[in-house]
């Protein structure tokens, strides 16, 4: 495929790998029904995983579907945060379906599943029969959802987003220190003379070593706005830089620079806003399209909407936290 695997790669290979779990569970789910109905062992696993296959079917297919979208639409990490979850969503949906039915029926053949009941002490009863109404309490839904709502744009309004260089703009610095070092500690001291500027500080590979990036004058042309930043890397820091001169910092510290520039931040983020928009379109159109009920698709799609404005305002509201 030619993809380089990126950090939201690995994001994406950890969601397939909940969505995994999640066709398991269905399929169990599904086992323990037609066990509750009498049947036999072989034939509940076998209608487990008849009855479970379309509702696994779906939900791969409409984040595939996304994952498409954000491939086409998405840039940089993007794309690799696509390529893995596509590439993950195929192979345990191959796996949940194919392979796991290849292990229960190899174990039934050979007696040694005979006793499996799919359930524990704590979850045999749990949840059946349960009666719930989730209708009657849609107008405390309505105010709960809507006060959300409420509170997130308060926080977009007033706080925004604390927004990486991937989408402001700025300058990481990967440096190397002779000791191991807290990156909270290396932020406070680096604060004041990045005020008003974007700051972030992470541990890479090991304490020793922290990537420090920040939008500081990002737009400015000024030859010398690199130098400036380095020194007031090496002034902040000093305390723990022990006996190092300027020159031992720059040359021998700091392991590397990388600039990312106003203008590719506004490609990633028109490109990730548009691949959102419309994989929320596409999701709904392919629910219209399945069971032919236009109030489906509506609520899915107010449904997924509520849920991606939800995570985008909670960052908003607890990235100082």
């Amino acid at each position: 495929l030619q993809a380089v695997l990126t950090l939201s790669g690995v994001a994406g290979i950890v969601l397939s790998m909940g969505m995994a779990v999640d066709a398991n569970v269905l399929i169990f789910e599904r086992t323990k029904e037609e066990l509750r109905l009498g049947k036999s062992l072989k034939s509940s696993i076998a209608d487990g995983y008849k009855h479970a296959f379309s509702a696994i079917f779906d939900s791969n297919l409409t984040t595939i579907i996304t994952g498409f979208i954000l491939l086409v639409y998405g840039t940089g990490p993007i794309k690799g945060f696509a390529t893995t979850l596509i590439v993950s969503i195929l192979t345990s949906f191959f796996t949940a379906i194919f392979i796991t039915r290849l292990i229960f029926e190899a174990g039934l053949n050979r007696g040694k599943f005979n006793n499996l009941t799919f359930t524990t002490r704590i979850s045999k009863n749990l949840l059946t029969n349960t009666r719930i109404n989730f209708l009657g309490m849609r107008k405390i839904g309505f105010t709960v959802a809507i006060a959300i709502i409420v509170v997130m744009v308060g926080s977009l309004a007033i706080r925004g987003l604390n927004q990486g260089i991937d989408f402001s703009g700025g300058r990481n610095y990967v440096v190397r220190f002779d000791k191991p070092v807290k990156p909270v500690e290396i932020s406070e001291m680096l604060k004041p003379a990045f005020e008003g500027s974007s700051l972030s500080v992470i541990t890479i590979t090991s304490d020793d070593q922290v990537r420090i990036s920040t939008n500081y004058r990002i737009a400015d042309q000024d030859e010398n706005i690199d130098k400036e930043i380095e020194t007031k890397l090496y002034e902040g820091m000093k305390s723990v830089l022990g006996d190092a001169s300027y020159e031992e910092f720059t040359e021998n510290m700091i392991q590397s620079r990388q600039k990312v520039g106003p203008s590719i931040a506004d490609d990633i983020k028109v490109g990730a806003f548009w691949a959102v928009i419309l994989s929320l379109i596409a999701m709904a159109l392919y629910i219209l399209l399945r069971f032919r009920d236009i109030s489906f698709s509506v609520g899915t799609l107010a449904s997924v909407a509520f849920t991606a404005f939800s995570i985008i305002g909670l960052y908003s509201l607890l990235y100082g936290i």
